[in-house]
């Protein structure tokens, strides 16, 4: 018989893989490229283009800079505030590059901001 731990395991392991269906569905019918962030490389500069509470609160992240190219997740990219801010990164001259995401994937890249470096005033106040 399984012990406890492993069903809720496996009950766990089972709704990760029902929201990245999820994902891909509405990738597919929003007509964009899915990707689980789960597993992909975040690249924690990139985070400094976008404040945490920013990406929280529009549920995106940006998880890829290759200038002039930005790897950009939404939730539903088609919210006006993610529309607002994709036209801000195009205004700076980046070519965006929009994927549909999970939560969970979302999650996973906002657990970065730990390490994305503060800029100098943040570290060491204002003179």
């Amino acid at each position: 018989m399984p012990s406890q731990s492993s069903i809720t395991d496996r009950l766990a392991h089972i709704r990760a893989q029902g929201e990245e269906r999820d994902a891909e569905e509405r990738a597919r019918a929003a007509h964009l490229p899915y990707v689980n962030l789960s597993v992909s490389p975040v690249q924690v500069d990139a985070l400094k283009l976008l404040p945490e509470e920013r990406a929280r609160a529009l549920n995106v992240a940006v998880f890829e800079l290759k200038k002039p190219r930005l790897a950009f997740a939404a939730y539903d990219p088609n919210t006006p505030g993610v529309r607002s801010l994709l036209a801000e990164f195009k205004a700076q001259g980046l070519t965006v590059t929009v994927f549909v995401v999970s939560e969970r994937g979302l999650r996973h890249v906002w657990e970065y901001y730990q390490f994305a470096a503060k800029s100098a005033e943040q570290i060491t106040g204002r003179v």
